[in-house]
C-alpha cells in the first residue's frame, strides 16, 4: 500500500469516527421536546387588588431536548360553565431553606413571566403567578378616575365625606365585589404551555374544589377594599400611610391531571 493510498485510508477512518458524533449532534437539532407539567398537593388562591389570583406550583419534565417555554394560560372553569382566563405573570422560587427556630425561613426569588427554560439536566420547580390582566386594566382606569375625583373634593369642605359617599366610589367597591369570582364546587383548571419548537401548545387538566367556607372567606376581601379605602382618605397627611389589607388567601388541594397532552 503506497503512502497515498495509506493516507486515504487513515482520513476515512478519522472521518468515520466523527459519524457517530454527527448523528448525534442532527439527532438532537432535529428532534422537538417532550414536555410533561406535574402538579404540587394544594394550590393558593386568593383575591387583591390585583384582582384573581391562582399560584400554582408545578414541576416540568423534559425528554430528547431542553424546552424553551414562551407563555403559559390557565382556564379557570366552574362546575356551573363560568370561565375566566389567567395569565402567567409570576415565576416564584424557593432557593434554599433555614431550619430554625421559631420557625424555618425560605430564601426565595420572584420574577416577572417571560420565559422558561426546563433542561434535561433536571425537573423544573416553579410557583406560577396566574392573574387576570383584563381585570388589572380596568382596576387602573377606574383607580386613576376616582384618585383625580379625591384630588378634587379633597380641598372643598367636608371632601372626605362627599368621595366616600360618591356615587362613583360606591360602583367602583360594587364592581370590585362582584369580580371575586370564586364559588363553592369543583373547578376544572386548564393549563396551557407554549413550548418553542412545537406547533401546538402542552395542555394539561386539573381539579379542585373550594368549600362554602374557602369561597365565603375569599368574599369577605370585597370588605377589606372597602376598609382600605376609607382608612386611606381618613389617614392623617403627615402620618404614616394605612397598612396595606391583610387578604385571606385559600389552599385547597388539586388532583392529579385527569388530561394531558405531552409535546
Amino acid at each position: 500500500m503506497d503512502s497515498q493510498t495509506t493516507a486515504f485510508v487513515l482520513g476515512m477512518i478519522g472521518a468515520a469516527a466523527w459519524v457517530p458524533q454527527i448523528v448525534s449532534w442532527a439527532a438532537k437539532l432535529l428532534s422537538k421536546p417532550s414536555v410533561r407539567i406535574l402538579p404540587g398537593a394544594t394550590v393558593e388562591l386568593g383575591f387583591t387588588n390585583y384582582g384573581p389570583i391562582f399560584n400554582f406550583p408545578i414541576v416540568i419534565l423534559v425528554k430528547h431536548k431542553d424546552a424553551l417555554i414562551t407563555r403559559m394560560r390557565l382556564e379557570v372553569v366552574h362546575q356551573n360553565g363560568e370561565r375566566h382566563l389567567l395569565e402567567w405573570m409570576w415565576l416564584h422560587e424557593v432557593m434554599s431553606v433555614f431550619r430554625g427556630l421559631p420557625a424555618n425561613v425560605n430564601l426565595s426569588k420572584q420574577d416577572r413571566a417571560i420565559a422558561l427554560v426546563a433542561t434535561l439536566a433536571a425537573p423544573l420547580s416553579k410557583t406560577i403567578g396566574f392573574q387576570d390582566t383584563s381585570f388589572q386594566e380596568a382596576y387602573r382606569k377606574k383607580v386613576t378616575d376616582l384618585t383625580e375625583q379625591y384630588r378634587f373634593l379633597q380641598v372643598q369642605q367636608n371632601g372626605k365625606e362627599e368621595f366616600l359617599k360618591s356615587r362613583e366610589l360606591a360602583q367602583t367597591i360594587e364592581w370590585f365585589q362582584k369580580s371575586i369570582f370564586w364559588k363553592e364546587g369543583e373547578y376544572q383548571l386548564h393549563l396551557e404551555a407554549l413550548v418553542d419548537g412545537l406547533a401546538s401548545p402542552v395542555r394539561t387538566t386539573f381539579r379542585t374544589n373550594l368549600t362554602a367556607v374557602e369561597a365565603d372567606l375569599l368574599r369577605q376581601n370585597g370588605q377589606k377594599i372597602v376598609d382600605y379605602v376609607t382608612a386611606v382618605v381618613n389617614a392623617d397627611p403627615k402620618g404614616p400611610p394605612p397598612a396595606e389589607p391583610a387578604w385571606y388567601w385559600v389552599n385547597p388541594t388539586l388532583s392529579s391531571a385527569i388530561l394531558q397532552k405531552v409535546g
